[in-house]
């Protein structure tokens, strides 16, 4: 086992000329994992270059606290034999895996292990298809509990519309006419990632929200609602 491992840390590790193609398209390429987070104790959360995967372990494998690494021969793990997950002195069998796109990825983030609290510092990449620049918004519009923001379709891959989701209701817009956005991330990027949030306040001097509650204007800037995903819908032709 020891002298198995010493070899695929060794073939992981060889040069791009030295190296063969990935065996599928769903495989992951262990040279390029930018994160890898436990869901549960057999399932993980992996983030490599532009992709994400849930992968599932042989058997319980408690990883917290150690930054985990894949070995696999050529560096590409797909889910066959001799394939591991590595961190400190803990290794652990791969026993299949699923390529999962970035709304899905965000999903598992959001709602973390067991469905408790969100996986915080997890490296999620802002994919123009699911994801919108605030310095890009030119307006916004209700829309059945929805959010429709229009953005410019420069730095944006062509797309002018996306459709913003909230966790639970969102009262305030009915009633505020003025909206600035809140990243997790630090980036200028709003997908839903856990963090995101609406801030909405009102041109007007004081206001009644749809809850019936009257409050100055000043008092509304920290009313926000929290995004939970984020999908274009118009693309410019």
């Amino acid at each position: 086992m020891l002298n198995l491992l010493l070899a695929l840390s060794l073939l992981a590790g060889a040069g791009p000329g030295e190296r063969a193609p990935a065996p599928s398209e769903h495989c992951i390429d262990a040279r390029a994992v930018r994160g890898v987070s436990q869901l549960s104790p057999v399932e993980l959360l992996v983030a490599g270059r532009g992709s994400y995967h849930r992968l599932w372990l042989e058997a319980a494998c408690p990883l917290e606290g150690a930054g985990a690494s894949l070995l696999a021969r050529d560096g590409w793990v797909c889910g066959g034999e001799n394939e591991f997950v590595r961190a400190g002195d803990r290794t652990c069998r791969v026993a299949g895996l699923l390529r999962i796109d970035g709304r899905e990825a965000r999903e598992l983030v959001r709602a973390g292990p067991g469905g408790r609290k969100p996986i915080e510092g997890f490296d999620l990449e802002a994919s123009p298809d699911h994801c919108f620049r605030p310095s890009r918004v030119r307006s916004f519009a209700q829309a059945n509990g929805h959010l429709l923001v229009d953005t410019s379709p420069n730095g944006s891959a062509g797309y002018t519309r996306y459709r913003v989701e909230f966790i639970g209701a969102c009262n305030e817009l009915a009633t505020l006419n003025t909206i600035r956005w809140a990243s997790g991330t630090g980036r200028d990027a709003i997908c839903g990632n856990p963090g995101d949030v609406a801030l909405f306040s009102s041109d007007h001097r004081d206001v009644v929200l749809g809850s019936g509650n009257f409050l100055p204007a000043p008092a509304l800037e920290s009313r926000g609602c929290q995004v939970a995903r984020v999908e274009a819908v118009r693309r410019k032709r």
